[in-house]
């Protein structure tokens, strides 16, 4: 690497490290106060909350680090086109495709963290995080003992706790189960306790009062009892075992073994091809986006009135990448046999980056611009 190449990596990437962890720290936000409002109202401690919090960070750096790489390059080469380095680098000789060398060192840099990222952490924390969720999923204190609010532990089931007291007393319990299709059953009780017998949770209501309702003939029977032992080991069953989702396999696992991937997942063969590529692909694109940000800059030149608008074209650009990516996402769902359309935002952006790269070099450097038409002129004067 030349002098400037080292200077123009060490901006790049420094301006990198910010974007990345400004935007890292707004996608962390929006997560947090949506996990938060769900982890704590559900009755978990802070802990959790964190730990939750952190296995996310991989899949935010996944869709952060495309952006930031645009966003360091656009302002990095905006900020030397300015303050004229570039303009004095391209009146010398130098071509736009040999300026470009160091932020395609950048970019080949961020997609090899990329690829680690895709590839090896987001796959970890995404099975921790199904095999977490889980875990919380299979406690029934958590699920079952919150006061004050209508819970739905199952579909058609209804449970309502007004108060739970410190001995452990439910207060005031309405339980609806409509499971069955020709009769609702609702018991009300005074108070109830939660217990554990032989492996199976057993909710004992007292003083209380059993509605049967027959959905055919609008019957209705009522029987008030003393206490009445049921049953919630069902609405809370769950198997012990996690089922993985397609995202927290890892990369060896899908190639070796794709039968075995999908069978356990669940997931449709578009949904797997999808998934592994994405992973080679987002690496790709962030270091497309990197050369795209150079190469709309670098085509400005010289003009007095900035590079405002080769930024805004360098936006639209990236723009127009992140629509092909999205449009094309079901295509790839519908049928595995459209697995090339994963990497048509990157063929699109590479040629976007072709296209820049070779307009710059085009572009005319007018030598009365940078103050050279005087000694031009003057020195033609005497022939």
């Amino acid at each position: 690497m030349s002098k400037f190449d080292r200077y123009f990596f060490n901006q790049l990437l420094v301006s990198f490290l910010f974007f990345s962890i400004v935007l890292i720290a707004v996608f962390w936000v929006n997560k947090a106060v949506i996990l938060f409002d769900k982890l704590i109202s559900d009755g978990h401690s802070a802990a959790i909350f964190f730990e939750f919090s952190l296995l996310a960070l991989p899949e935010a750096a996944a869709l952060v680090f495309p952006i930031s790489s645009f966003a360091a390059a656009v302002y990095v080469s905006n900020r030397l086109s300015n303050e004229s380095e570039f303009v004095i680098l391209r009146a010398s000789g130098v071509s736009a495709g040999r300026l470009a060398r160091p932020v395609l060192y950048f970019g080949v840099i961020i997609a090899l963290v990329m690829i680690m990222i895709t590839n090896v952490a987001i796959p970890l924390s995404k099975n921790q995080l199904n095999q977490r969720e889980h875990e919380i999923g299979a406690n029934l204190t958590a699920k079952l003992l919150r006061e004050g609010r209508f819970l739905h532990p199952r579909a058609k089931t209804t449970l309502f706790i007004e108060k739970i007291a410190l001995d452990g007393e439910l207060k005031n319990v309405f339980l609806s189960d409509r499971r069955e299709p020709l009769t609702t059953r609702t018991y009300t009780a005074q108070s109830a306790y939660l217990l554990q017998q032989n492996g199976s949770n057993k909710l004992v209501l007292v003083n209380g009062i059993s509605q049967i309702l027959d959905n055919e003939t609008n019957q209705l029977s009522t029987t008030s009892f003393s206490d009445l032992t049921f049953d919630v080991g069902d609405y809370f069953s769950q198997s012990t075992t996690s089922r993985r989702k397609i995202d927290g396999f890892s990369t060896l696992e899908m190639l070796s073994n794709p039968a075995f991937v999908l069978l356990e997942s669940g997931s449709s063969m578009g949904a797997f091809i999808e998934n592994l590529n994405q992973r080679f692909h987002q690496p790709l694109l962030s270091l497309l986006s990197a050369l795209i940000g150079f190469g709309a800059i670098a085509g400005a030149g010289y003009s007095r009135l900035g590079t405002g608008r080769y930024v805004v074209i360098a936006i639209f650009l990236l723009v127009i990448v992140k629509l092909i990516e999205g449009a094309l996402k079901d295509t790839v769902y519908k049928s595995a046999n459209n697995w090339p359309f994963v990497y048509a935002p990157g063929i699109f952006a590479l040629f976007c980056v072709i296209f820049l790269i070779l307009r710059a070099d085009k572009t005319p450097l007018r030598s009365s611009a940078l103050g050279f038409g005087s000694v031009s002129k003057s020195a033609g004067a005497p022939q």
